[in-house]
């Protein structure tokens, strides 16, 4: 089989959406040859170690081997594993706007978010811009985290929800005073100039008198690189990029018939 390989960007980059690509492939075609490697951007040492350092942060969740002549798909049940599959298609394609493609993956790192902080309770917020669905929203979602009311009566009518998707917290009494994640999930490309999760906490400040304030999170369908991760980290709060999705993901059926439907429009 003959593959066509991205043409790679002048950028850090470049060996992230080749390893992308190969991960993607292997996946759909179940392998791929070390001599289908078009090597004339990124050296063979480099692609394999990236491809071995994502397996290492996968964890558990083993999509791949590196074998001696090719790296070959170690998922038997395709179906099984579409929240996989859908993060390596965006990543590799690059997202949209279309709002039911962007809401599965809002319920995907919802999953693995509720896993990770060992708690069964989140609000995935999807309220969007206009004044009166955010105030009404907000106030649900006050109420579910049992704080006090803030400043939203007087709303501007352009105010927004600071990019927020989704609310995960841990209670333990009547009082609040608990951990909040405040998330902001994105399949777009350009995740690393376009976001900064961490400046846009004081929306919610505003709206709601936290006891203890929520940190903050971005979750993506790439996985970091090294040399980024600090930044990212400043500017973000949390990252939940996916290899730590997939290493908290757990099956969900809603979830499962919401990826069948979603790979037959492909």
């Amino acid at each position: 089989m003959s593959y066509v390989f991205p043409t790679l960007p002048s950028s850090s980059d470049g060996l992230s959406d080749y390893c992308n690509f190969i991960e993607y492939e292997v996946f759909t075609n179940n392998e791929i040859g070390f001599d289908e490697f078009d090597l004339s951007e990124l050296s063979f040492k480099d692609i394999t170690q990236e491809l071995t350092r994502r397996l290492e942060l996968y964890g558990p969740f083993k999509p791949y081997n590196i074998l001696k002549k090719k790296v070959k798909s170690t998922i038997l049940k395709k179906d099984e594993n579409l929240h996989y599959y859908y993060c390596l298609y965006y990543a590799v394609k690059g997202g949209n706007s279309r709002v039911a493609e962007t809401n599965i993956f809002e319920v995907i790192t919802n999953v693995s978010l509720k896993n990770y902080f060992c708690t069964n309770d989140s609000i995935i917020t999807s309220v969007g811009q206009n004044s009166t669905n955010l105030r009404g929203a907000i106030e649900k979602i006050r109420i579910s985290l049992k704080e006090s009311k803030g400043n939203y009566d007087d709303m501007a009518i352009q105010a927004k929800d600071g990019g927020i998707d989704i609310v995960t917290f841990k209670p333990i009494d009547k009082r609040g005073n608990q951990m909040i994640c405040l998330t902001d999930a994105t399949i777009g490309r350009n995740w690393i100039s376009q976001k900064k999760v961490a400046s846009k906490i004081h929306y919610w400040k505003d709206y709601i008198h936290f006891k203890v304030i929520p940190m903050t999170c971005l979750s993506i369908v790439h996985i970091v690189q090294d040399a980024d991760f600090y930044k990212a980290s400043r500017e973000n709060g949390l990252i939940f990029d996916r290899a730590r999705i997939m290493r908290y993901f757990s099956t969900d059926l809603n979830l499962e018939s919401s990826l069948k439907s979603w790979i037959s429009n492909l």
